[in-house]
């Protein structure tokens, strides 16, 4: 019940790339048995989660990997890239349908992906200034929000509700509503630009402002 008890004070395992090449991004599928990690090479590796070793490693991206998420239900694993092409894999890390493919969603390095509840749509943004609301399958963009004044950073779909937040180098949070692009509410959260490292500390704290 102590959360202090969840903080690991000690090094317990590292990994070094296979290609020697900087993780850019990583996050935990399948329940947290498996890691995966995309790196600046473009390529993407799933490692045990127990024994931290490789089981699979390939060339996901022509650019460098600068975003990864993971579906609700865990059936649908997103990357993002340095010139703004989205790609789908299932859960053993095979490429879905091209029909799926997203190669000009942005024009610019994708941020950060974050799927719905209902795991229908995602939300992504980017260093265009821009985050977009698309529809898994059909791949079309439905919503567009462009009222960043800066690279778009970090971005969040809400947990049950119909709402996302994005954070920019702009020192803006803005909460909106995916189904009209309007804007609801500006949090000015930071006197220093939000970026990924901090990400999921503002979102918590928009969140929990909501549910006040």
């Amino acid at each position: 019940t102590d959360p202090w008890e969840a903080i690991c004070p000690k090094l317990m395992h590292y990994c070094v790339s296979k290609d020697k090449s900087p993780l850019s991004c990583v996050t935990w599928i399948g329940f947290g048995k498996t890691l995966l990690s995309g790196s600046q090479s473009g390529e993407a590796a799933r490692w045990n989660g127990s024994t931290f070793a490789y089981e699979h490693v390939f060339q996901a991206h022509e650019s460098s990997i600068t975003s990864v998420a993971v579906s609700h239900n865990e059936q649908i694993i997103a990357t993002g890239d340095l010139n703004g092409v989205v790609k789908f894999w299932d859960r053993k890390v095979t490429p879905l349908p091209e029909s799926m493919l997203k190669e000009n969603l942005h024009t610019e390095a994708v941020k950060a992906i974050s799927f719905s509840h209902r795991d229908a749509k995602m939300v992504t943004c980017s260093d265009d200034k821009t985050a977009k609301v698309s529809d898994i399958e059909t791949g079309k963009v439905e919503v567009t929000f462009a009222r960043h004044g800066a690279e778009v950073k970090a971005c969040e779909w809400h947990p049950y509700k119909a709402l996302i937040i994005s954070g920019g180098k702009d020192n803006l949070g803005k909460l909106w509503d995916p189904k009209t692009g309007e804007e609801l509410f500006i949090l000015y959260l930071s006197l220093i630009h939000i970026s990924e490292p901090t990400r999921p500390l503002y979102i918590s704290y928009a969140v929990f402002c909501l549910k006040k």
